[in-house]
Formats: C-alpha cells, sequence, structure tokens
C-alpha cells in the first residue's frame, strides 16, 4: 500500500512539473518543447452500436476505424508519461473492444494519478463497469445523449435505447454519490443539430433531474454534405434565442455550460453566463487557472493545443486536435520525440497565433471565436 501511496504522489509530481514547463513554453511560445503533452489522445476503437445522424461514414475504409488490443496500445504510450489527461477512446463507442478493460487496468495501474476520460454513449454501463470506474475513482466520464426525449434520441441514433442509457446513468451517479467519489466527473454531451436544437432546453432539465451538473455543447464538426444539412451554417438566428433561453435555465438548475474543457475561448455566444469550474476537481479547470501564478489568459482566437494535446489514431497517425486535417506523424514509425519536436508540430507552433494560422485552422471555432456565426 506505501508503495502505491509512493508511485501514485511521484507521478503527481511529474504531472504537476511538465503542467508548469508546458504553461511557460505556452507563455513564451516556444516551437521546441521540453515539456511533454498535457493531454493525450489514444483511440482505442471504432466499432458502434449506434448510428448517430451526425456521425461520419462508418463504411469508409479509414484507419481511424480499428480496435486495438493490449499489445497495440503499447506501442503508442510513450506520449502518456506525464499527462495529467488521457482520453481512451476513438470515434465508436469503446466498450465495445473487447481488449479495452485490459487497456483501462493499464494505463491505471501504470500512470496512478492521471484523469482518464472516456466517452461513451452509455449503452454499456454496466455495473460490473461502474464498480471499476469507481474503483480508481480519477475519472471523467462523459455520456453523449444529444436528445432529451425518446423521439428524438430514436431519430438520431436509429434505435430505441433513450430509456436504458438516462437508467444507466442515474446508476452511474448514485454510485458515484453512494461512494463519495468526489474525483470522479460526470459529464453529459450535446451534439447541436436541426433535428434536436428545440430540445436543448428539455435537455438541461434532464441533466438537472439524473444529477449531471456540467454539460458540453458542442457544435457539429462538418465533414460531409450530410452532416453539412444538419448544421446551421447559413442560418443560426433560431440557435441563439434558444441558447440564450437555455443559459437562463442552466443558471437556475445550477448547471454549468461549457464546451470542450480546456478550450481557451467559449463556442456559441457562451459569455453570457460563464461557467463556473469551482465544482470541478482542479486538474480540470482551464490548464493556466490550475497554478498559484497565472502567467498568461489566452486571447480570443489564440489556440494553444499543438503545445499541449498529442492525438493518435488507432493506426498511429498523429493528430494536434480533433479538428485537425494534417497528420503531424505516424508514432508506429516515428519516435514521439520526432513527431513532438518535429518541424510540422513547431510551424504549427510558429504560425497558429499569427494572422497566417495554418489553413486547417482557418475555419476552426477556436480562431475564429465563435462556432456559429
Amino acid at each position: 500500500m506505501v508503495h502505491k501511496k509512493t508511485r501514485f504522489d511521484s507521478h503527481l509530481t511529474e504531472i504537476e512539473h511538465n503542467l508548469k514547463l508546458n504553461l511557460w513554453e505556452q507563455y513564451e511560445q516556444k516551437e521546441y518543447l521540453q515539456s511533454w503533452p498535457l493531454y493525450t489522445t489514444i483511440a482505442t476503437g471504432r466499432r458502434c452500436n449506434l448510428h448517430c445522424a451526425f456521425c461520419l461514414n462508418r463504411n469508409s475504409p479509414s484507419e481511424a476505424y480499428t480496435d486495438l488490443n493490449l499489445d497495440q496500445f503499447l506501442q503508442f504510450t510513450a506520449p502518456i508519461g506525464k499527462a495529467s489527461r488521457i482520453q481512451l477512446y476513438g470515434w465508436g463507442e469503446p466498450l465495445l473492444n473487447t481488449e479495452y478493460r485490459r487497456i483501462f487496468d493499464y494505463v491505471t495501474t501504470k500512470y496512478p494519478g492521471t484523469r482518464i476520460h472516456i466517452s461513451t454513449n452509455g449503452t454499456l454501463l454496466t455495473d460490473k463497469w461502474i464498480d471499476r470506474l469507481l474503483a480508481y475513482e480519477k475519472c471523467l466520464i462523459n455520456v453523449s445523449i444529444n436528445a432529451a426525449t425518446a423521439k428524438t434520441y430514436n431519430q438520431i441514433t436509429r434505435v430505441n435505447l433513450f430509456n436504458s442509457v438516462v437508467k444507466n446513468i442515474s446508476k452511474l451517479v448514485e454510485a458515484k454519490q453512494r461512494n463519495k467519489a468526489d474525483d470522479f466527473v460526470i459529464t453529459a454531451s450535446f451534439v447541436i443539430i436541426k433535428t434536436n436544437i428545440d430540445e436543448l432546453p428539455r435537455f438541461v432539465e434532464l441533466c438537472a433531474h439524473i444529477g449531471i451538473g456540467y454539460i458540453k455543447l458542442l457544435d457539429l464538426n462538418v465533414r460531409t454534405e450530410s452532416q453539412r444539412d444538419l448544421s446551421f451554417e447559413n442560418d443560426n438566428s433560431r440557435v441563439r434565442h434558444i441558447i440564450s433561453e437555455t443559459y437562463k435555465i442552466a443558471l437556475d438548475k445550477n448547471v454549468c455550460l461549457d464546451t470542450l474543457i480546456y478550450a481557451p475561448v467559449t463556442y456559441l455566444n457562451q459569455e453570457q453566463i460563464p461557467c463556473n469550474y469551482s465544482n470541478l476537481p482542479i486538474d480540470l479547470h482551464p490548464a493556466w487557472m490550475q497554478v498559484d501564478k497565472i502567467l498568461f489568459l489566452p486571447e480570443r482566437g489564440e489556440c494553444y493545443e499543438p503545445w499541449r494535446n498529442f492525438m493518435v489514431m488507432s493506426g498511429g497517425a498523429v493528430y494536434t486536435c480533433c479538428r485537425g486535417r494534417e497528420i503531424m506523424g505516424n508514432i508506429s514509425k516515428q519516435s514521439f520525440e520526432e513527431i513532438w519536436n518535429g518541424e510540422k508540430y513547431r510551424a504549427y507552433r510558429r504560425s497558429i497565433n499569427t494572422f497566417r494560422p495554418p489553413q486547417a485552422c482557418r475555419e476552426c471555432p477556436v480562431k475564429t471565436g465563435h462556432a456559429l456565426h
């Protein structure tokens, strides 16, 4: 027990030192970094038991859609070393991967104290999984629901599992409360599309009723024509009105509305009601708020993903973020250091916060300052 405690404290110290160094290198706009990524994503699988209308075409022959076994996963673990958060999921439902339990157990044992971020659709949150997640405790479990009624949920996902998902989430919340697991965080996400926008206020009320106090609003990441048909690229006046009304409900229900947790700017005109991070563990606050002396606060339009993020797809391809279109390298063929301080990453750090950012970044909401414009 003492040995485990020592390893836990030692790893937390490494994470803290890396955070401070990384923030300093962000502030100095360094191209070549001594620090490691703060956030590492490793896509663990592709399969899904839902067929969400806004999802990418799963019939396309893409490297992103391959389940990882533990041996394959181990080839990608170099960037985890000092990360404060590791995301263990891909484009599908991670719990469908039969090797996911072994991957989860490996990370919790090898990197104690690292926050594990899992995004799930909630359909497979069995009692066994709930017990396993709470046993580690330092998890962030996001449940992608995207609807407030069974009718809309069925329309979006093409399956009749809404009531089952709500039941599973309720059991997870109850288990967290029963175990007094303050370091265990449950959030819900809502991708805003034409099909569900009218249910957004009701969604906030549903989450408040279940016991979820943190909601991530996501704009649709448009990559295909079918996705474009669901987006509000050309008409968003109704959306802005609904979101404005939703903020009022969230304030009344003490529910925090946010976007990507560590995004430096707000999407969807969120300035009306700043998100209250005080109820979250300190490691889930924006990075620059986790230290005693804040070096800087990012300005609107500034992006620091190339300094802190390392996203590995299941084939080994590395991206700076989920909206990135350019491959930084392949960790199956190159070392972590060759990619992290390679020419492509350095070029992004050199140009992303100038008036000529990389082409792939010029339409990103972080760079434009908002998602709906």
